[in-house]
């Protein structure tokens, strides 16, 4: 006997469905996808980038779709190492689980596209590693290639130049490009007022630096940084670096290992104020100089330590950590004055080597005199780390800049305090 389905469940059935339909509804590419993946993924995923495939339109999506569901899905991409407590950040790219969930149901209704195809905007400008900073206003690169050849060591080589202005100017912008990334290890660009490398060479030469002396270490500003994930350097409006026509600029340069022999010509992109600056910006910083300490092979190796006092009042906006290939976490608290009260300035639990940025603070943290700092790292020695340079592992120590030694460096950029500081617009 057919057994009759009672009107009160069929009713309840169809309204559930109604139900299910609008609270999942037809996902839009244009008005919610596409502002996703181009706030979060875009910036970097560009033609001109060094990613493995541009998000720049539909098509772009479309045809990674897997790879995206995967990282996505795994919180692989997009890439941020801070923890989310302590200070917060203009440069954060974060997917929240709802934006996550959009993302899988635009999937699964075929990820399709509507009406409209927005294109990620580039300014109308040439686009240089996802960084919209429009065409710059000078360029500047060695006046002949570098043959890095087949080596199993790394190199370090330098390169003085002019700063190729005629009159007095401040850098809002800087760009590091390397002709090769397969060899740049990371590129540092200082700038050299009193012209006190001219003693190892003249100007438009490369001379070797292994080690540099330690009278000369920490003396110059750095003013432009390229490392895995950090190509630029940018100071908030009314900011800015100055520059001179008499000035040098000092572009170190850190090569890996190489199998092969590659040809290498990094250029210097910098962009300059047009208007009147009212700040000028200065640096802090921390090193850690023990160079007899050592990592022991087939060892986890936590190590603590300590700053000097700060010596004077200093508005901190930006922050930028750095570990070798051992490194496994990395936290920065700032010990206050009075002994007692911390703040926390930074914490990366998952150290990753291949992703290193500069952290821009949304609001400043002021340093007072006396303040110091309290750093903790975990370094992981061991045959479970898959990155260790060395196999069986062996004992590292902070004695040299090569990657196989290990550092701890954490860069801060910022202003001499003035009045008011702690209400400082950072925008950029």
């Amino acid at each position: 006997m057919r057994q009759k389905i009672p009107l009160i469940n069929s009713f309840t059935l169809v309204i559930l469905l109604i139900i299910s339909n609008t609270v999942i509804g037809q996902v839009s590419f244009s008005k919610d996808i596409a502002p996703l993946i181009f706030a979060n993924c875009s910036y970097c995923h560009v033609k001109a980038g060094y990613t493995p495939f541009a998000l720049e339109n539909y098509e772009d999506i479309a045809g990674n779709i897997n790879s995206i569901k995967y990282v996505v899905n795994n919180r692989i991409m997009p890439p941020w190492k801070p923890a989310p407590e302590g200070p917060k950040y203009l440069n954060e790219r974060h997917l929240s689980d709802s934006a996550i969930n959009l993302i899988n149901d635009w999937i699964t209704q075929g990820f399709k596209c509507d009406n409209r195809k927005p294109e990620y905007k580039k300014d109308g400008s040439k686009q240089i590693f996802g960084e919209l900073l429009g065409k710059p206003d000078l360029i500047l690169k060695p006046s002949k290639p570098y043959t890095r050849s087949a080596d199993s060591k790394d190199a370090f080589i330098s390169y003085i130049m002019s700063t190729g202005v005629k009159s007095d100017v401040t850098l809002r912008a800087v760009v590091i490009k390397p002709g090769s990334a397969k060899v740049v290890h990371h590129a540092r660009l200082e700038y050299d007022s009193s012209n006190i490398y001219q003693m190892f060479s003249k100007p438009n030469t490369y001379f070797e630096t292994p080690i540099l002396p330690d009278s000369l270490t920490g003396v110059l500003p750095p003013v432009g940084f390229y490392v895995p994930g950090l190509d630029h350097i940018m100071f908030p409006k009314g900011s800015g670096y100055p520059i001179s026509p008499k000035g040098k600029f000092v572009l170190f340069l850190h090569y890996s290992p190489s199998s092969k022999t590659e040809q290498d010509q990094t250029e210097v992109w910098l962009y300059f104020n047009k208007k009147p600056v009212n700040r000028t910006i200065c640096y802090e910083g921390y090193t850690y100089n023990d160079h007899n300490t050592n990592i022991p092979k087939d060892s986890i190796t936590a190590l603590t330590d300590i700053s000097h006092p700060i010596e004077e009042k200093f508005t901190l906006i930006c922050v930028e950590p750095h570990l070798h290939l051992l490194g496994q976490s990395i936290r920065v608290d700032i010990i206050r004055n009075n002994g007692r009260d911390t703040t926390l300035l930074i914490n990366i639990p998952k150290w990753d080597f291949n992703w290193q940025e500069l952290y821009l603070l949304k609001k400043p943290v002021i340093l007072n005199v006396g303040d110091r700092f309290l750093i903790n790292v975990i370094f992981d020695n061991t045959r479970n780390n898959p990155k260790n340079p060395f196999f069986p592992p062996r004992d590292v120590n902070f004695g040299g800049m090569a990657t196989t030694n290990e550092m701890i460096n954490v860069m801060m950029i910022g202003f001499h305090y003035q009045e008011g500081d702690e209400n400082m617009d950072l925008s950029y």
